[in-house]
């Protein structure tokens, strides 16, 4: 139970203590491997490769955020284009419904000039009443 635990060895270099030897008490004596001049090369050439990839991203970022918007744009135009062409559809349907009905009324009122005559005086008495009672109560 009182045995130090063994230094940690990678192959990079020689192990190096974590504690000084005087302040190390059994078993909390643990090495590190020394870098070594080559894995510090490569680390070096790792960071410097990232650091490279991030500044070549950040340069082409205006350009790609140009592309971005013009797509955006692209896709603004063609949704307006579809829903003027579906409005314009509606549009054309109400339109078509509209003379329609305005056909299929003075036909009937050709055919029923009385009964026309009678629910024109109908709608005008209620009008007349309701607009009568609503202005009683707003005043």
């Amino acid at each position: 139970m009182g045995q130090p635990v063994p230094p940690i060895t990678t192959g990079i270099g020689e192990p190096e203590p974590l504690l000084d030897a005087e302040y190390a008490h059994g078993p909390l004596l643990v090495e590190r491997p020394r870098a070594t001049r080559n894995s510090l090369n490569r680390m070096a050439r790792a960071i410097g490769s990232t650091a490279g990839m991030a500044v070549t991203r950040a340069r082409h970022l205006p350009s790609r955020i140009e592309e971005l918007k013009e797509e955006v744009a692209a896709g603004a135009r063609r949704s307006g284009d579809e829903s003027r062409n579906k409005t314009g559809e509606i549009t054309n349907r109400a339109e078509r419904n509209a003379r329609e009905m305005d056909q299929q009324l003075r036909r009937y009122s050709r055919q029923n000039p009385f009964t026309t005559l009678g629910v024109a005086g109908i709608a005008g008495l209620v009008l007349g009443f309701g607009l009568r009672l609503w202005r009683d109560h707003r005043e």
